[in-house]
């Protein structure tokens, strides 16, 4: 068997750290502000988001991996509300599983749901959105909560545009 050390027909780059493709990788957030959207969807005469109603907080394009969601409780809700975060169409608590509206912080990596333990990622393969549950488990009105969601990812339709 050879071992070979020439580039010939590829450009494997240099041994610094390169920023190549750097661009591909973006972190993506919205702050639900659950105060905020009622007041909102009370003025423009819509219903008020209540227990296991979905909502699409993220577009995510197609051919997209997506490595990791988190939620950080910024405002608690005040009641006994957690939240699923994943696909509608798919795995509604995929990405975040029960994450509990009524404790600051961003949610331990236990929540984490299926779409990402056995790959460490989610493979988006045409558009679609990242959608959370509200109050998957609990009940009423989602009226004072505030927390922020992001989602770590990486286009991966090639090309170095």
């Amino acid at each position: 068997m050879a071992a070979y050390t020439d580039t010939v027909g590829f450009d494997k780059g240099s041994a610094a750290r390169t920023n190549k493709g750097l661009h591909k990788v973006y972190l993506q957030e919205v702050t639900m502000d659950f105060a905020n959207i009622a007041t909102k969807r009370t003025a423009a005469g819509l219903t008020a988001l209540t227990a296991s109603d979905t909502i699409q907080i993220m577009d995510v394009p197609a051919n997209t991996a997506v490595l990791g969601v988190w939620g950080n409780v910024l405002t608690v809700e005040g009641k006994t509300y957690t939240h699923h975060v994943g696909t509608v169409g798919g795995d509604p608590d995929g990405f975040i599983a029960s994450l509990n509206a009524n404790a600051l912080g961003v949610g331990a990596a236990s929540l984490i749901g299926a779409l990402l333990d056995a790959e460490n990622h989610h493979l988006f393969t045409a558009a679609d959105t990242i959608d959370l549950t509200i109050g998957a488990s609990g009940s009423g009105t989602c009226v004072t909560g505030k927390i922020l969601f992001s989602a770590l990812c990486v286009d991966v339709s090639g090309g170095d545009a």
